[in-house]
């Protein structure tokens, strides 16, 4: 039997920190996957209690109708806070929006009339969410759509 540099005691402690590690990325994966379900579901402005902590800010605007993946699964990137309670995750997506015309024009209520009152648009932007662990698991604290291309880990 080959020795090992660490007592076993120390062994058993390595391999179920490891195991918790992967254990909660699985979980912010998840709940990543729940969040996006969510808002395609068409349900963005009503926060779930299993998703979101009551005080939850959602910052990405009454419009948003859809997110689709823009970068796979490689595009999320989860970092989690030294304290182990707190983690953010950023992914790429392309937030579709649906904005309604105002009837302040001959063109927009003509549009109106015949049914296509409505401006679509779609923008790759990368997303980024707040979790917090709860005693329920883990939850949205923030979702919002950020500008910035210099988070390091996302896919491009």
């Amino acid at each position: 039997m080959a020795k090992t540099p660490f007592p076993k005691e120390q062994m058993h402690r390595i391999a179920y920190t490891e195991l918790s590690e992967a254990q909660v990325k699985a979980a912010l994966r998840s709940l990543h996957e729940r969040l996006v379900a969510h808002v395609n579901a068409d349900r963005a402005g009503a926060p779930a209690a299993d998703l979101f902590t009551p005080d939850a800010r959602i910052e990405l605007g009454d419009a948003v109708q859809r997110l689709d993946g823009a970068g796979g699964a490689q595009s999320l990137s989860i970092e989690r806070a030294p304290d182990g309670h707190t983690a953010t995750l950023h992914a790429r997506h392309t937030i579709r929006s649906e904005s309604r015309l105002l009837p302040d024009c001959t063109e927009a209520r003509m549009a109106i009339a015949q049914g296509c009152g409505v401006v679509r648009s779609s923008e790759v932007r990368l997303l980024r969410i707040d979790a917090v662990k709860t005693q329920e698991g883990w939850k949205v604290r923030r979702l919002a759509a950020v500008d910035s291309d210099a988070i390091e880990g996302v896919a491009a």
